[in-house]
């Protein structure tokens, strides 16, 4: 077995089924994790990433981005 101890990135793809526990209850352990600076989720059937970043701020808050943006085209669309 494999043990990562201080991760950097983490990425996620998400199942219909689970995306809401994925997205809520597990991203608040990962959000106890101090070397965790990013927080990737991958949508399983449509080209959709959300992206949580680390901030410097206080606790260690997160912000996310959507991609592609809500209404705004895919590049190349």
């Amino acid at each position: 077995a494999c043990i990562i101890t201080n991760p950097y990135l983490l990425v996620e793809v998400l199942s219909p089924s689970t995306m809401k526990y994925d997205k809520e209850s597990k991203l608040e352990y990962y959000k106890d994790v101090p070397s965790l600076k990013y927080v990737v989720y991958a949508a399983q059937n449509r080209p959709y990433l959300t992206i949580y970043e680390r901030t410097d701020q206080p606790r260690g808050k997160f912000f996310h981005v959507d991609w592609p943006h809500p209404g705004r085209p895919e590049h190349g669309a």
